[in-house]
């Protein structure tokens, strides 16, 4: 997408508002389908890997456990 003045959106705040204000609207943009994961991993360990890797790349030392950026994790083992 497309951030700045010419979106509207011209910080961080400015765009949590808008996600917040439009949840289910924005809710497809936020999702995330992988594949091929080995039938052995947990709904927690993909959760914590990608926790720790968007903290690793926000440059987030030491986060408090109220700051985690994923909200939800499901496997679907059927497909």
């Amino acid at each position: 997408g497309i951030y700045g003045p010419a979106s509207g959106a011209s910080s961080g705040k400015d765009r949590a508002k808008l996600l917040q204000a439009q949840p289910q609207q924005t809710r497809h943009a936020r999702r995330l389908y992988i594949g091929h994961l080995p039938p052995d991993l947990s709904e927690d360990n993909v959760h914590e890997f990608f926790r720790d890797s968007i903290h690793t790349a926000m440059n987030k030392m030491d986060p408090a456990p109220e700051d985690d950026p994923i909200l939800s994790v499901y496997i679907n083992v059927e497909r």
